[in-house]
């Protein structure tokens, strides 16, 4: 007796006794797991050798917090700093300071008790408020136009103003902190002003609240897997126990990451459906083979005999001994795909990774102990449901067989290769940018919001200039000012950028008080001392600290914030490459330059979770290789095993560049999934054709036929119940990114099985790999 059959046996002798054990689990598995809550943190996500996430950090660290929640007010019938809109700006701010952990330093507005102007008034220079009150809105439209720092808050109009909210990562979550913000600004709402909610703090609150919908159209997705797999096996076991050991180890593998404390999040709740597609698909497996076993057991003895229960077991028995250690070889390949992604230095890639492998781990030993203690409870009462008829998954599986015969067998290689090269080609014409807002339909309110941010203001999405010079005054020199100046200008220039802002401004403002040579565009030229008593002047007559956001109060450091009106990662990579290539050589000596902000994690994120992610999917086809050369024994078949993930791969990104969906941080993810998710059918397939022409060493059509009967139309269960569930996702109405998520996986499991049940068999036919073709007689 072998290692399985031992294992096997020692949980059919005391069902009662695994059945108690496996209730006790899975009820502390419930307890385990976390409520049904999705967070969005970026800090996970940003990977640790990127600069832009090293220059996000010291500008935190040096400026404060750098999350913006950007609010536009616009008033319908008036102007923005008329009676009524300083009124409603008021209102506003009361609204915004009673938030908590909210100082008035985290606000900037007109309104704000920073927001000054340098006026020159007989001679004299004084700094005065744009708004000191909301009764003073006379001339404060003019004192805004003409502030260097804070003219960019009031659109060109006049009709709409701009709010900056500072905040800290909520611990609430950023949805509960937005939620409670809109809540308020409910309270305030007047039928002669709009107001808009923008900003990265919003756009992943939205993330957040739309990642949530996965549970939502999670029973759907089940259901729908269910019902495919009802329609072929056309009993309860099938409907039931693949979903069953889906549930469960999904359900497991969530508990053990909520118990060591890691939160679900908008990238690894969608591990769930990998953990039920990967684990339902080997259930699958498992019950075709049991149902065929049983068939053959059972078919003269009559249901509900004593023999009809034995013949049962014998056929779990059989099953469990031919298909456990292909099963454990394939969920190997799935785990050791997925694992691998700890060598990652990016925590959510990391995350995700282990979490898919606990779930497939999980998965496997359901299928080794629970799954055959149930089976043996749940005797049939009648025979494995038998067609009688011909229907489409047979008419499917037999136009694969076709494909692989030898009259045409050569012909679908030829037409594969072409059909690879052309997808070749055209998965390199696919757009690679990153875009937090493309993440929601154009309807979605965040949308519109952003759009009218984008539109009528300067623009939602922050950028940094960071400049370190080394020791105390370096950067506030009349030559970096003067490169400021430059670098702002140039920005301004650029189109899809709203603002450019620093200290040199508020210098300059000062310096045109004193002198009409300091009012004018381009390089000034000032002394350093000069440079430095303007500063001080500026700070006298605002308030210490007014500059704390643009510059350290030592002078070593200066941030040049830029709004933006986009978050495209090809924006923004533009940008930075030749903001780079123009300024780095102009750099005065020991000052650096580096470049981040919100609006560019867009960026960091997409350089390197693409940069990982291909080379994870290089990684899974490389371990399928591997594992499936260990399990065969041949390197060939290692090679071919893999073959049709590489083609779901091509596909996947060929379906990308004809509908327009971007590689971007969430559809690397979904090409990675593919390759994941689609490693067990050529491995199946591959082992009953062993399987089968041991049995049949003299007629090879007789056992390929065979193979495409069972481990073939097993594999395009699976394919179909995936996809269709994968496809219960289109119902997440809003979110691209579950739309993306629904249509590529589906795209890839029937391009991965068509290639497993006709490329596969056809190169195995052809090239008759010893490990598979050593029984047959010649």
């Amino acid at each position: 007796m072998n290692t399985y059959a031992r294992l096997l046996r020692s949980v059919l002798d005391h069902p009662r006794r695994v059945l108690w054990c496996s209730l006790v689990l899975a009820l502390a598995i419930v307890a385990g797991l976390p409520a049904l809550r999705i967070y969005i943190e970026l800090d996970p996500l940003l990977p640790e050798d990127s600069e832009i996430t090293q220059t996000i950090r010291t500008a935190k660290r040096l400026f404060g917090p750098t999350d913006y929640i950007v609010i536009g007010l616009t008033h319908k019938t008036g102007r923005a700093l008329d009676r009524e809109g300083a009124q409603k700006l008021g209102q506003l701010h009361d609204v915004l300071r009673g938030l908590p952990n909210v100082s008035a330093a985290d606000i900037t507005s007109l309104l704000s008790s920073r927001a000054k102007v340098v006026e020159s008034v007989a001679g004299e220079v004084r700094i005065t408020p744009i708004l000191r009150n909301v009764q003073a809105y006379e001339g404060a439209e003019d004192r805004a136009r003409r502030s260097g720092i804070y003219r960019n808050l009031l659109s060109a109009d006049g009709r709409s103003s701009l709010i900056l909210l500072r905040i800290s990562e909520p611990k609430e979550g950023k949805l509960a902190y937005i939620r409670a913000l809109k809540a308020k600004l409910k309270a305030i709402e007047h039928p002669h002003f709009s107001i808009f909610l923008g900003g990265q703090p919003t756009v992943f609150s939205e993330l957040e609240r739309y990642s949530q919908n996965v549970f939502l159209v999670m029973p759907l997705t089940l259901l729908l897997i269910g019902l495919i797999h009802f329609e072929a096996f056309r009993s309860l076991q099938g409907f039931a126990l693949p979903l069953v050991t889906a549930v469960l180890s999904a359900a497991a593998a969530t508990a053990c990451m909520n118990v060591a404390g890691i939160k679900l999040d908008g990238f690894n709740a969608t591990a769930q459906l990998v953990i039920i597609a990967l684990t339902a698909g080997h259930a699958v497996q498992m019950l075709k083979r049991y149902n065929e076993d049983f068939l053959i057991a059972a078919s003269s003895i009559s249901p509900g005999s004593a023999e009809w229960r034995k013949a049962s077991r014998l056929a779990i028995e059989s099953s469990f001994v031919s298909i456990a250690p292909v099963m454990m070889a394939a969920s190997l390949v799935a785990m050791a795909s997925f694992g691998s992604l700890i060598v990652f230095k990016t925590p959510a890639i990391q995350v995700y990774g282990i979490y898919v492998a606990i779930g497939i781990l999980a998965g496997l030993l359901i299928e080794l102990f629970l799954i055959p203690a149930l089976r043996l409870w749940m005797v049939p009462k009648r025979l494995p449901h038998v067609q009688t008829r011909s229907t489409p998954w047979d008419r499917v599986v037999e136009a694969c067989a076709w494909c692989a015969s030898p009259a045409v067998r050569g012909r679908t290689i030829a037409v594969s290769a072409a059909l690879l090269v052309g997808l070749g080609v055209m998965a390199t014409q696919v757009k690679v940018d990153n875009s937090v807002e493309e993440y929601f339909a154009r309807f979605t309110d965040i949308r519109k919001a952003e759009r009218t941010l984008n539109q009528e203001f300067a623009g939602s999405n922050v950028l940094y200039v960071l400049l370190k010079g080394q020791g105390e005054s370096s950067i506030a020199t009349a030559r970096t000012a003067n490169l400021i100046r430059e670098i702002q200008s140039w920005l301004a220039a650029r189109p899809g950028i709203g603002a450019a802002v620093s200290y040199v401004d508020a210098a300059a403002e000062v310096g045109c008080g004193f002198e009409a040579a300091y009012c004018r565009p381009g390089a000034l030229s000032w002394q350093d001392d000069a440079l430095r008593q303007f500063l001080h002047i500026y700070e006298a007559g605002a308030g210490v600290g007014v500059l704390d956001d643009f510059i350290t109060p030592s002078h070593d450091s200066a941030v040049i914030r830029v709004l933006a009106r986009t978050d495209s990662s090809l924006f923004v990579d533009d940008l930075f490459r030749e903001l780079r290539t123009t300024f780095d050589s102009k750099l005065p000596d020991g000052v650096l330059l580096s470049l981040g902000g919100t609006g560019a994690t867009t960026l960091a994120l997409n350089r390197k979770f693409i940069e990982a992610k291909l080379l994870n999917i290089v990684q899974i086809l490389g371990i399928a290789a591997l594992i499936s050369a260990v399990l065969f024994r041949s390197a060939l078949m290692g090679l071919l095993v893999a073959l049709p993930l590489f083609v779901a791969t091509l596909f996947d990104f060929a379906v990308m560049t004809v509908t327009g969906i971007p590689l971007n941080v969430a559809t690397i993810f979904i090409a990675a999934i593919s390759v994941g998710i689609g490693a067990d059918y050529a491995i199946y397939f591959g082992t009953r054709l062993r399987e089968f022409l041991r049995i049949y060493p003299d007629d090879e059509a007789r056992a390929v036929r065979a193979a495409y009967e069972t481990a073939g139309k097993a594999a395009l269960f699976v394919a179909c119940a995936v996809a269709g569930g994968y496809l219960g996702l289109i119902a997440s109405i809003g979110y691209n990114v579950h739309l993306w998520l629904g249509l590529l996986v589906s795209a890839a499991m029937l391009a991965s099985v068509a290639a497993s049940l006709t490329l596969f068999p056809a190169l195995l036919l052809a090239l008759k790999p010893a490990a598979v073709f050593e029984g047959l007689r010649k």
